[in-house]
């Protein structure tokens, strides 16, 4: 594990995971059983294997091509802080709940969205 922030490590496997979707993108749906019982061994979720199916499928059956992603806090309304010797990300969850809030029921992003 390559030490750096949890940033770029979260960002290292949104580019994993994004990778891994676009490949199953060009993959006949009738495959996916196969290569989710190869990675389901390999990975640790709360989802089930019937569940990672069920959204595999909607994805395809709804004609969803891209992956869209953001990360929150946002940059704007948080920072790291020292706080007592120890660090911390501190944010503004008010601004945390507004932002999520319209990136999930108004599709709105905010002018700070990373991808």
């Amino acid at each position: 594990r390559k030490i750096d922030s949890d940033f770029v490590r979260a960002e290292r496997q949104r580019t994993v995971m994004e990778a891994i979707i676009k490949k199953m993108l060009v993959k006949p749906v009738t495959s996916y059983p196969g290569i989710l019982g190869d990675l389901f061994p390999l990975v640790t979720t709360n989802l089930s294997s019937n569940d990672i199916l069920s959204i595999a499928g909607s994805v395809v059956t709804n004609g969803i091509k891209t992956v869209e992603q953001n990360r929150y806090p946002e940059d704007t309304y948080s920072k790291g802080q020292k706080i007592n010797g120890v660090y911390y990300y501190v944010f503004n969850r008010d601004s945390a709940v507004r932002s999520i809030g319209k990136y999930l029921y108004l599709d709105e992003r905010s002018t700070s969205a990373s991808n």
